[in-house]
């Protein structure tokens, strides 16, 4: 198709759920022939996906929205932030239209000659990683959590969409497939013929054998020993992501989270002792309503005992139409910021004792052809998880390498080919 002279740009704030349906939206754009740039060119159209997972979050989509609207061009908005605050971002002039969560993809009817057709295999993105959508929205409604009233009920993409989905990414050559979602553990429950997400990663697995597949997150209490027989198959990455949040459970229980600490711990402990090469990370939310020291006690010991190779850390923010947000018990800032920096020491040395194990050993690395400052060293990740640096000595284009690590320079794998 011959390119349209129109140009349009992307960006993205927030989760991985997010970052799929903008390579969703990327995709549809790029087939009807238009040009993609870079957010910090002119464009005839900027398309900006927020977040309103923090009060943070909000301030960067506003920067965002502000700095396209700077630029010149049409302003579309959409995302978490857009669905909660609609009437602040039409407040803000210059922005042509909002679209909800659940009319982002309408975004497409607003541009000529774009379809929603098949739009579950549309897809593109720089990256050599894909991160595929089979799931939205969230049931839970944690105390502390805006998502169920952005993002609605839980809902799963067909099976047969996702196996489609994951046909186009294959043979669009990206080497790995990251399954996305708000709350994936409950992928299938609401489909009319009920699955499951093992079932979902075996069937992709034995129809893509030499593609990997990675799960984004998945929640404590609902991992069980099938995942750990496809990680030992070879059909999943060893790697895996258990929210935490807290390590009390009076906590736990206060913030309306179902899963509890043994619930976390059973399943690290688990997983490590089946495969302990696994790299096993978490979320924590310090500062939640009510955390006393002796609770954050808790959460620090919790941490330090467990083989866990890295640890995101949030301090807790305040979000409209939450429990948590109305509580009178809230954490001072300072402390907050106190925890939230132990915590972050903490990871530090988890990831550095995690890496210092791979020291000469061969690693799978998908490179994401993205080189480094120097120019000589390509970016990549493992299988499991680590954030590689191979030398390109071949000079030419590399999917897929096998690679063995060297040393590292800030929790970076230093890797040469072999």
């Amino acid at each position: 198709m011959e390119r349209s002279s129109m140009r349009i740009s992307l960006t993205t704030l927030g989760c991985k759920v997010n970052q799929a349906e903008t390579a969703t939206l990327q995709g549809a754009i790029e087939e009807a022939g238009y040009e993609i740039v870079p957010f910090n060119e002119k464009a005839d159209i900027y398309i900006i996906n927020t977040c309103t997972v923090t009060s943070k979050s909000d301030y960067q989509s506003r920067q965002l929205i502000r700095r396209a609207i700077q630029r010149g061009g049409r302003v579309f908005v959409t995302g978490c932030y857009a669905e909660l605050k609609l009437d602040e971002i039409m407040g803000i002039e210059g922005v042509e239209r909002v679209f909800k969560n659940t009319e982002k993809m309408d975004i497409l009817r607003a541009i000529p000659n774009t379809s929603i057709e098949n739009i579950h295999t549309c897809y593109s993105s720089p990256r050599s990683r894909a991160f595929l959508k089979i799931q939205d929205g969230c049931d839970a409604f944690c105390a502390y959590c805006t998502v169920p009233f952005a993002r609605g009920r839980s809902r799963s993409l067909p099976f047969n969409k996702a196996i489609e989905a994951i046909d186009s990414m294959v043979n669009k050559g990206y080497g790995e497939v990251v399954f996305s979602g708000v709350h994936i553990g409950r992928y299938g429950k609401d489909l009319p013929v009920e699955t499951s997400l093992i079932n979902l990663v075996e069937a992709a697995a034995i129809k893509y054998p030499m593609v990997r597949f990675r799960l984004s997150s998945i929640e404590a209490d609902e991992f069980n020993r099938g995942f750990i027989r496809l990680i030992e198959d070879g059909k999943l990455c060893p790697h895996l992501h258990f929210p935490l949040q807290s390590g009390s459970d009076e906590l736990l229980k206060a913030m309306n989270r179902r899963a509890k600490v043994s619930d976390f711990k059973e399943a690290v402990m688990e997983v490590y002792r089946a495969v302990h090469d696994v790299s096993i990370g978490t979320d924590v939310i310090v500062g939640l309503p009510g955390e006393s020291d002796r609770d954050f006690r808790k959460t620090y010991e919790l941490l330090s005992s467990l083989p866990i190779s890295y640890i995101h850390v949030f301090p807790y923010s305040p979000r409209p139409l939450t429990e948590a947000a109305k509580m009178k018990n809230q954490v001072p800032n300072q402390i907050k910021k106190e925890r939230a920096a132990a915590l972050r020491r903490l990871s530090k040395e988890k990831e550095r004792a995690f890496l210092n194990a791979f020291i000469g050993k061969i690693v799978d690395v998908i490179v994401e052809n993205k080189y480094d400052d120097s120019g000589h060293y390509l970016k990549g990740t493992t299988e499991n998880y680590l954030k590689v640096l191979v030398k390109n000595n071949l000079k030419r284009p590399m999917r897929r390498v096998r690679a063995r690590v060297k040393g590292f320079i800030d929790n970076t794998a230093i890797c040469e080919l072999i």
